[in-house]
């Protein structure tokens, strides 16, 4: 999972076609509970699609991370 393409630069390379690596444990946005659980959503690049996609993480405990 990558972040969105940043803007560009404005300089004669290659443009970049990903954003840095994403971590799910530390998005940049906040987790939301829902009953039980912390969702969290964002909008992102992966290696199966040339589209963004959006990615859901679901989990138990924010601490742990030990159901994902």
């Amino acid at each position: 999972m990558y972040d969105l393409k940043p803007d560009p630069t404005g300089k004669p390379d290659r443009p970049i076609k990903k954003g840095e690596r994403l971590n799910y444990k530390n998005f940049e946005f906040e987790y939301i509970e829902e009953s039980k659980f912390y969702i969290a959503t964002k909008k992102c690049l992966t290696n199966l699609y040339d589209e963004p996609v959006v990615i859901t993480v679901t989990t138990k405990d924010l601490d742990t991370f030990s159901s994902v």
